[in-house]
């Protein structure tokens, strides 16, 4: 404990600071799963997630702390330094949980199948803090942080903080293949989230995919070198949320100013709230093939892609002119990747009580920032030198 009567023997702490730490974490997982005998294939699962933590830190620095050990007057009285006593006791605590809610119908006929998938997701996170910062006494003080009371008030500071944030989703997804040859995928997110605006909180995502499984065709399997061979071509999006939860409100800050030949109180604005902030979106493409020859002792997968991400979320510069602050969140910037990527997977030695198995991998990137900004999110400069 943050004390000096806790671990103040001679030479227990040379720099004289007293620190406690503690905390609890408490995880759990539930879930549970019906299977509906009136409809064969039909399903419904849920699954909750939850964390609770908590934390304690406490720090005490003891007069004993500026005493000079040249000087005996100071090493006899360490209690005439009180006044620079100083600490910090500081308490945090945060939950989150998550819920998800998911349907799923499966059904085969023949050589065809087929199944859908709908959900429902809900996440809550909420974390608080309490921190009280403290620097000198009157008297010897023997209880550290437990005696804030007796404190300096004048040198008492407290800050308190609170960050809360929900989402929700909604899923839908539908597979189907026949006759485990030809594949196709479509899905699609409705995402929304508490940090953005009204008439910014939601963001809609789709995808696509399709495959063909070559090996499975006459046409190829006439060829007799490949043991599988596989087409595939995907599309998809997903969203990106990447801000705090209070990005589009302003604050400002307090400070203290000298005004009028006295202390006053002022304040400033710290960050720039910004209405129109909303998703990120990230799109990519993907074309691969994935091989498979010499009875599977040789195969790979070679694969390009492209993704973009548009309305990038980022810290942009903008005229004080216009704002009160440098620095503005916003949707602006553009991003491309896109590049190759070569996987090859070989077993050169196979015997029965040996074998040797080796993957090479080669790939190929190109990454380029197509945008960072606009008219609105821009600030022209003018390079100046004294001379």
């Amino acid at each position: 404990q943050a004390s000096p009567l806790w671990g103040n023997a001679p030479g227990a702490s040379y720099l004289w600071t007293d620190r406690s730490s503690y905390g609890t974490n408490v995880n759990g997982v539930a879930y549970a799963q019906v299977d509906f005998p009136f409809l064969k294939g039909l399903s419904y699962r849920i699954t909750m997630q939850g964390q609770y933590n908590t934390g304690n830190t406490d720090v005490f620095t003891n007069p004993e702390y500026w005493v000079s050990t040249d000087n005996t007057g100071q090493m006899s009285d360490p209690s005439q330094f009180a006044d620079q006593a100083q600490g910090t006791s500081s308490f945090s605590r945060s939950n989150s949980w998550t819920i998800d809610n998911i349907l799923t119908y499966s059904k085969d006929f023949g050589k065809h199948h087929a199944d859908v998938m709908a959900g429902y997701t809900r996440e809550h996170y909420n974390s608080e803090g309490l921190s009280v910062g403290f620097q000198g006494f009157d008297t010897p003080t023997f209880l550290g942080v437990y005696n804030i009371n007796s404190s300096y008030g004048e040198n008492r500071t407290m800050s308190r903080g609170r960050t809360v944030s929900s989402s929700i989703g909604y899923l839908a997804r539908a597979n189907y293949n026949f006759a485990n040859t030809y594949y196709a995928t479509f899905n699609f997110r409705r995402d929304g989230y508490s940090a953005f605006a009204e008439g910014h909180k939601w963001g809609n995502f789709f995808g696509a995919s399709a495959a063909w499984v070559l090996s499975n065709e006459n046409f190829i399997k006439n060829l007799g070198v490949f043991d599988f061979l596989k087409l595939r071509l995907s599309w998809g999006q997903n969203g990106s949320r990447s801000v705090n939860a209070y990005a589009t409100n302003s604050t400002i800050v307090t400070t203290k100013t000298w005004l009028d030949n006295q202390s006053t109180l002022g304040y400033y604005a710290k960050t720039l709230g910004n209405k129109d902030l909303t998703w990120a979106t990230i799109t990519k493409y993907n074309l691969g093939l994935d091989f498979s020859v010499l009875n599977n002792r040789l195969s790979g997968t070679i694969e390009y892609y492209n993704k973009r991400t548009s309305d990038l979320i980022y810290d942009y510069p903008v005229s004080t002119n216009r704002y009160p602050y440098g620095l503005m969140t916003a949707n602006v910037g553009d991003i491309s990747n896109k590049g190759v990527e070569i996987t090859i997977n070989a077993i050169p030695v196979k015997t029965k009580a040996f074998e040797w198995s080796t993957t090479l991998n080669l790939s190929h990137n190109k990454n380029v920032v197509e945008k960072l900004s606009n008219a609105t999110y821009s600030v022209k400069y003018i390079d100046e030198a004294s001379p």
